[in-house]
């Protein structure tokens, strides 16, 4: 873009004083406004390249997706993320800061620090795929040192017949899986307010001739506010080494 500016014959002292700022005027207003088309260009070209770039990553994104790539198999003794108890299952598993019974060695092993005295609970519920998941669990204080707990976890099914490519109808040999976790849990007031718990455990997965072990701790915490009855609940569940079947 060509732009042109004009400068007035300087006549005598006043017009050359006002000419003088009118020039100057004119050269301002010009520069402001290559400024400003710079300015639009450089928005115009940054849009362009975050455009290309969104683009860029959505095709990786698709590729990614494409070739399946997923979680599943990399995680072990899945069963421990199934919820234990009607009460906290009716809760929609809301239950880290609400936990304060035999199932808080599950949800929350701070929990059992408000038991004073001996409890203990067991419940089977029957599963997906005529599976059989039960838990039990007892909670005893000890004075002066603080709340102790074992629990047991495990998922059972029924024998079945083993088949093979060759054999589809079956082989006439049985076998069956099953997973298995037994916790021993502690817990203590460190004030009136404020409550620490762990629980670790043994874990064990078989299927057919191969099996695993590992072992896995739970950390948890509560807070009492003092605020209308409001609790801080926090839990870290399941950290433990790494599970492979071996057999």
């Amino acid at each position: 873009m060509e732009t042109k500016i004009f400068y007035p014959v300087l006549n005598s002292r006043k017009n050359k004083s006002s000419n003088f700022s009118k020039s100057t005027k004119i050269v301002n207003t010009s520069v402001v406004y290559f400024q400003l088309t710079d300015a639009k260009n450089g928005v115009k070209k940054m849009t362009k390249n975050i455009l290309l770039l969104m683009a860029l990553l959505l095709i990786s994104y698709s590729s990614i997706i494409g070739q399946g790539v997923t979680k599943k198999g990399t995680t072990a003794a899945a069963f421990l993320g199934i919820d234990v108890g009607p009460r906290a299952v009716a809760m929609g598993s809301s239950y880290v800061s609400v936990a304060n019974d035999v199932t808080a060695m599950y949800w929350n092993p701070a929990g059992i620090s408000n038991i004073d005295n001996f409890n203990a609970a067991f419940s089977n519920t029957k599963w997906i795929a005529d599976l059989s998941f039960n838990y039990a669990g007892i909670v005893f204080p000890l004075e002066g040192v603080g709340k102790f707990g074992v629990n047991v976890t495990f998922l059972t099914m029924d024998q079945i017949e083993r088949t093979t490519i060759e054999r589809p109808d079956g082989t006439g040999e049985m076998f069956d899986a099953a997973s298995y976790c037994f916790g021993l849990s502690y817990a203590r007031n460190l004030t009136d307010q404020f409550a620490i718990g762990l629980n670790v455990k043994y874990i064990n997965e078989r299927l057919y001739h191969v099996s695993s072990d590992g072992f896995a701790i739970d950390i948890g915490s509560k807070f009492n506010t003092g605020l209308e009855g409001l609790t801080l609940g926090m839990s870290i569940s399941n950290y433990g080494t790494k599970m492979q079947l071996d057999g």
